[in-house]
């Protein structure tokens, strides 16, 4: 007989856990997810969308990711491992007629965390190689003295707020003129 169950197994029930973001968001609920218990949420991930966590229109095209570390009382506490761009914004700023720089770079933070940072340059026109060359090596110059002088949450908080984008912007104008300058990519390795 399909579907029977013996009389003498019990099924467990799974129960209802509340997401809470971190502190630098006010604990705010940000979801909710059924697990059997609560050792098996540690170590689950979640990406929200950092518009929704802070209220800002500006801020739709970037998602943020969450790892649950603990479970008090029915309620999950997340930490922050990652930060990232949504792909269809960043093929909306490229356009023609520019020199697009990727880059990837690990850094040791004050707090002796290891993060990778990804950055995205945008020229205001084509540049030979030797000057591109010369911007990836000036960024990562100016990426890795701003990491290690601060820690995890503040470096967190000045990306979201755009202040390393616009420093770093700033700082590579004097090699060449730079239309956009972003953190594609922020995560905690």
């Amino acid at each position: 007989m399909a579907g029977s169950k013996s009389k003498g197994a019990k099924q467990k029930k799974k129960t209802w856990y509340e997401i809470l973001a971190p502190r630098e968001f006010n604990n705010q609920t940000i979801g909710e997810t059924l697990a059997f218990s609560s050792d098996s949420l540690i170590g689950r991930t979640t990406s929200f969308n950092l518009m929704n966590l802070t209220r800002d229109m500006k801020k739709q095209n970037m998602m943020v990711k969450f790892k649950i570390k603990e479970v008090k009382d029915g309620k999950a506490l997340t930490e922050i491992v990652g930060y990232h761009m949504v792909p269809a914004y960043v093929k909306r700023v490229i356009r023609t007629g520019r020199t697009k720089i990727n880059d990837s770079a690990e850094y040791v933070t004050r707090d002796k965390i290891k993060v990778r940072i990804k950055p995205l340059i945008l020229t205001r026109g084509i540049i030979k190689k030797s000057v591109v060359k010369c911007l990836r090596k000036e960024s990562r110059k100016f990426l890795k003295e701003f990491v290690e002088r601060q820690n995890y949450e503040n470096i967190f908080s000045s990306i979201i707020s755009y202040i390393i984008q616009r420093k770093l912007k700033s700082y590579l104008r004097k090699v060449s003129p730079i239309a956009v300058c972003e953190i594609r990519v922020f995560e905690k390795i």
